[in-house]
C-alpha cells in the first residue's frame, strides 16, 4: 500500500547477474579501523529519471547492464561479498567477482502516484532490492 492508501504490486520480470567486465584476481580487503566501529548495515538508494531518449526499453536496459560491467570493473569490491575471513578472524570483502544482481521490475502505477516525502517499508523491498549476492544490487 502506498502512502496515499492504494495497493499495488510490483512483478519481477527479470533477474540477472551482471558480471565484472575484465576482473582481476581473487583476493580479500580488510576494513578499516572506523569500519570495524560501525555496525553492518544496508544503505538503499531510490533514484527515478524522467525518460530522455526515444530507445525502446531493452536498449536502455542493455546499455544500464553494460555499463554497470565497466563500473564493476573499477569498483570491484562491491560485486563482492562481505563475509567472515576464516584466516584472519574478521569480516572483509572477497573481491570474488561474483558479480551484482540486476533486477527488471514492472508495477501496477506510476510513480507520481506514491509519497516519497514519507517512504516506508511498503516502498523497501518492493521498489528497492533486496541485496542477496554481492555488496551492491540494482532494480530497475
Amino acid at each position: 500500500m502506498s502512502s496515499s492508501g492504494m495497493c499495488f504490486t510490483v512483478e519481477v520480470i527479470d533477474n540477472v547477474v551482471v558480471g565484472v567486465e575484465e576482473p582481476w584476481n581473487d583476493h580479500w580487503l580488510p576494513f578499516t579501523n572506523l569500519d570495524l566501529l560501525v555496525p553492518p548495515f544496508d544503505i538503499g538508494f531510490f533514484f527515478c529519471f524522467k525518460k530522455t531518449s526515444n530507445e525502446s526499453f531493452s536498449t536502455v536496459l542493455s546499455t544500464l547492464k553494460a555499463s554497470l560491467s565497466r563500473f564493476l570493473a573499477v569498483y570491484y569490491p562491491l560485486a563482492g561479498d562481505i563475509i567472515w575471513n576464516q584466516a584472519v578472524g574478521e569480516n572483509q570483502i572477497h573481491c570474488n567477482y561474483q558479480g551484482v544482481d540486476f533486477i527488471t521490475t514492472t508495477a501496477d502505477l506510476q510513480l507520481k502516484e506514491l509519497n516519497f516525502y514519507n517512504p516506508n517499508e511498503i516502498i523497501e523491498g518492493r521498489l528497492m532490492p533486496k541485496k542477496s549476492r554481492a555488496a551492491l544490487a540494482i532494480q530497475v
